[in-house]
Parts: structure tokens; sequence; C-alpha cells
């Protein structure tokens, strides 16, 4: 079944390809003597211990595919033997080693001026993290949104989608909207089919604008507890594999629940505990997962997070996988230490909660709701050989049906793959070819600095001074021309747009004040630069704000 999924999977990559080959791509279940009708022949095997590749693979001795050794977890082998019709190898280790086959074997494909060419390859490949998560963290997306996430995620070789409810969105997680539980069911069947994992997630602790906890789980209440489960089973019946229990940032109990369980972490793992109990019941192989209300290890040092978690370590059950986001609630550098606390205080090895792929464009220090990736790099140090002490990443980067989040998808799915190759710069170019095609990357590069200078200038006018190259709206509109000349993403065109659109006011300004910038940096007395870290002063001479103010006057400013 997975063998002949992966091969309807590239059959309908092949049309998407070239419309030509409707009705030219044949799938068939053993091996054909006259293979010369065929311009390419493709062999698709899953090979575990049961199951031996139904094909020869001697002749593959001599390139490097590892041939003697078990393919780890998902991993797999491709080989592009250049015959008369060249033939393909792909080898995975289960459905989902099978699938990254094909997924690197389509992007060894070029399509231009109708034709299609296809680079030789031998690849023996496995991912570094087990756990190679996008998540949403306030978006319950709707209409086809869920399943094109699922495909886009499967095809850069991440394997979950963390999505579903979070303390804002719905309002009241009893009440999930059935076009929302449509669109997830969607995608988790899609999921189901390319043995990926759209992990579901929950948050019924509580919210913050809600002080009369109406939206708060009554844990002690056996009809709460039923309702809770049967999500989680619906879920799993339409293909999740994994249920994400959130209790971050809000998480106090009702009183009826103080009374009955005594602590916060006491109700917690009573609830935790049947949850799990059900799910395994009916789904062995389904997971657990919890992010408590203390998730960053500082807040294990305070008497409350502290005396938290250590109840929790002790009465949790050890299937259940906890949640961290490092030693702070935005960790841009974990060290080694910082793990070995963490396991130190819970007994288990966490996935990673990264809440620094999203605001990662933050110069200035804004608060988290200004956060807005327009293709920064990806530069959080992790510590060495982490992915051998944790069990994975979950990105807080989810998907939005745009172009901008399959760029950034890209980037942190080659970061999850191998990460010891992982070059910030290089990875961004290569996600960028993907979406937008070799031609336009450059003019995007360029573009996306104009906008992001014009974004600083937005929250930070200081910052006027001290920019070098203002953008203008001619410049901004010749690189938009460009673009829509370089590239056959339309989509991703209109986006770019509209987020010129978004600056656009604030350029006309800076276009105003422009010519009279170089006057206004002469007779400035005192210049105070914006830095990443702290205010910089230049100060020429001594003034008081009197002659400050006349100096204002002269300058028109």
């Amino acid at each position: 079944e997975s063998e002949i999924a992966v091969a309807n999977l590239l059959k309908e990559q092949f049309v998407t390809l070239s419309p030509e080959y409707k009705g030219k791509v044949q799938i068939v279940n053993s091996r054909r003597e006259n293979l010369s009708e065929f311009s390419l022949v493709i062999n698709i095997a899953v090979q575990n211990d049961r199951f031996p590749p139904p094909f020869d693979l001697s002749q593959l001795s001599n390139h490097n595919l590892q041939l003697d050794k078990t393919l780890p977890y998902e991993g797999y082998r491709l080989h592009i033997h250049n015959s008369s019709p060249p033939v393909v190898y792909l080898v995975g280790n289960g459905q989902r080693g099978l699938h990254n086959a094909a997924s690197s074997l389509l992007q060894l494909f070029r399509s231009e001026n109708q034709i299609i060419t296809l680079k030789t390859a031998s690849v023996y490949d496995y991912p570094a993290y087990q756990d190679r998560i996008s998540g949403n963290d306030d978006l319950v997306p709707l209409g086809k949104i869920p399943a094109e996430a699922v495909g886009w995620l499967s095809f850069l070789k991440m394997n979950s989608w963390a999505v579903g409810q979070s303390y804002w969105s719905p309002s009241n997680w009893r009440e999930t909207s059935p076009e929302q539980l449509t669109a997830l069911k969607k995608g988790a069947e899609l999921a189901k089919a390319l043995d990926f994992d759209l992990m579901y997630q929950i948050h019924p602790f509580g919210r913050g604008d809600d002080p009369d906890k109406r939206y708060t789980i009554r844990i002690s209440q056996e009809r709460e507890r039923r309702h809770l489960i049967n999500l989680c089973l619906e879920m799993l019946q339409h293909g999740s594999k994994s249920i994400l229990l959130r209790a971050d940032d809000f998480a106090e109990l009702v009183p009826e629940d103080i009374n009955t369980f005594g602590s916060k972490a006491n109700a917690h793992v009573s609830i935790i505990t049947q949850v799990l109990h059900e799910i395994k019941k009916g789904y062995p192989d389904s997971r657990l997962v919890f992010c408590p209300p203390y998730y960053w290890g500082n807040s294990f040092h305070t008497s409350e997070g502290g005396n938290y978690i250590s109840e929790l370590s002790r009465k949790l059950p050890p299937e259940v996988i906890l949640m961290w986001t490092g030693p702070e609630v935005v960790s841009h550098k974990i060290s080694q230490n910082d793990l070995r606390r963490f396991k130190s205080k819970t007994g288990v090895s966490p996935i990673l909660w990264d809440n620094t792929a999203l605001p990662a464009y933050n110069r200035f220090g804004y608060p988290y709701s200004y956060s807005f990736y327009l293709f920064q790099p990806f530069k959080t140090e992790y510590p060495r050989d982490h992915y051998q002490t944790s069990k994975g990443i979950r990105f807080n980067f989810g998907y939005d049906g745009s172009e901008r989040f399959k760029i950034g998808n890209a980037v942190l799915a080659e970061l999850l793959w191998n990460p010891d190759k992982y070059h910030p710069e290089q990875t961004l170019i290569r996600a960028l070819e993907l979406v937008v095609g070799k031609d336009a990357i450059s003019t995007t590069l360029a573009l996306v600095d104009k906008l992001l200078l014009a974004f600083d200038l937005r929250h930070s006018p200081a910052y006027l001074l001290a920019a070098n190259d203002l953008p203008s709206v001619q410049s901004v509109q010749q690189l938009l021309m460009q673009l829509a000349e370089q590239t056959t993403n339309s989509a991703f065109v209109e986006e770019m747009e509209n987020v010129w659109w978004t600056v656009y006011q604030n350029i006309l300004s800076i276009d105003k004040v422009s010519a009279a910038r170089e006057k206004i940096l002469q007779q400035s007395l005192l210049r105070v630069e914006p830095n990443r870290h702290r205010w910089q002063h230049r100060k020429n001479g001594a003034w008081s704000i009197r002659e400050k103010f006349e100096a204002e006057q002269r300058s028109g400013v």
C-alpha cells in the first residue's frame, strides 16, 4: 500500500510538471523485461526487516549508498542509474521514508521551456530530529489550507503539523465550529495517506480574558472530561497520530477543582492520565504531548513553578511527552546545561517549542505582536548534537496558505533534517529557489531589504537618521515590476505587493523628508541611533533646549 501510494503521488506530480504526461504514466506491480518503450523507469520499494527490496541492488554497490546498513528512522536511498532508459531506485524505511525519497526525487526535476530535465544523484539520507513539527499557535484554518499545509510540509520532509485550538481561538474549546472541524478532518485524512502527523492541539485550561473561567475545563466533572476525550478520539479517527494538550500561559483551576485535587499539578495529572488511557485503548500507536503552564526553564526556579514541575514529574505517566521553550519563553540560545537541567527536573527528553522562528525580525525589541516574517535567516543556537538528546522541535511558525510561509517552512525543514550542515543564508537561497525560482532570488532579496527598512522606519522614526539608503516609492515599484517578470509564481508577487501597501504611506513620508535629511544631519548637535541592545549617542558640541528649538525652526522641521 505504501509503494502504491507513493507511485500515485509521483504520477500526479509528473502531470503537474507537464500536462503531456497525462495518460502516459503507468503503475505496474512487477518488473517488466522490455523497458525500451519507456523514457524513465522508477522502482519503488519499502525496505525493512520483513520486506526486502524486490529489485537487485548489487549494481549499486559503488555509489556510497551504505547498502550494508539498515536504513535509519524515515531514512531512504535514492539512485538514478544513467542507462537507457534511465532507471530510478527509491528505497525507504517505511512509508514515511519512501515519501522522503519521493520528495527528494521531485526536487531533482527541472521544467523549463516545456523541457523536463532530471539531475543524476546517489543519496543515502535520514533525518537528524525525530519530531520535525511546524505549529500554528493561534489559528484554526478553514477551507483547503489544512490539506495544503500537510502536502507542503510533507514534501519538505517535515513529519508533523500542530494545529487546532489555542487559548484564543476558538473562544470556547467546547464549541469548535463544524467548518473548522471539517477542514481539519480533511487535512488529517490526507496526513493519514501520507503517513504524516496532523498533531491536534487543544487548550481547555483557560483564557487570559476570562476572569469568570467560563472557558476553563471542570476537571472534576466527568461530563467535561468525556467531552475532551471525545474531541481527541474524533481527530485520531480521522488520521491524527498525536494529541497536544496545551496549558501554556493560562491554566488557573476553578474553585471546585482546587477543592477536589488540592494542586494544579495533581489536577492536570488526573485528566492527562485519563486521556492517555482512553486514546491508547483505541489507538495504541497514538501519542499524547503536554505543554505545561511552566514551560520555560527559568520558571522552574520560582517556588510555584518548581513545585508544579516536581509534582507533575513524579506522577505523570512516562509515555506523556513534555514540551519546553528553553531557558526563556523566547530562547535565542540554548545550552547543553539548559537541557540537562530540564531533564534532571522532569526525568524526560522534551520536544523543544521554539518561539524564535516567527519574531526573528525584531531589531529594536518590538512586542511579540509586531513579529513579521520576511525571509530573515534563522539563527537560533542549539547545543551541539541537540537532536541526540531531544525528541525534536516544534517551531511556532505554522502555515497560513501564503507563499512567504512556504519559504519559511522550507528553511526550518532543512535545519531539522540536517542541522550539522545548516547554513542560514545558503538555506534561505535554496528555499527561495524552490518557491520563486532561481531568476527571481536577487530581486526578491533587494525588495525585502527595502521593505524591511520601511518596516524599521514605521516603528522607529529615529532610524531615519541612521539609514544609508532610504527606500523610495519609485525604487520599490521598479523591483516589483522586475519580480513579476522573473517568476511565474503570481501568488508570491501579489503577496509582496500587499506587503508593499502596508508600508506605502510610510515610504511616502520618507520621500517627503529625504530631501531635507542631509541638511538636518548637518545641523544636528545630538544624534541618537537605535541599536539592537542600546541607544548610541553622537554629540557635537553643547547645546540648550532653546538653541535646539531655534535650530529646528531654521531647518523647517
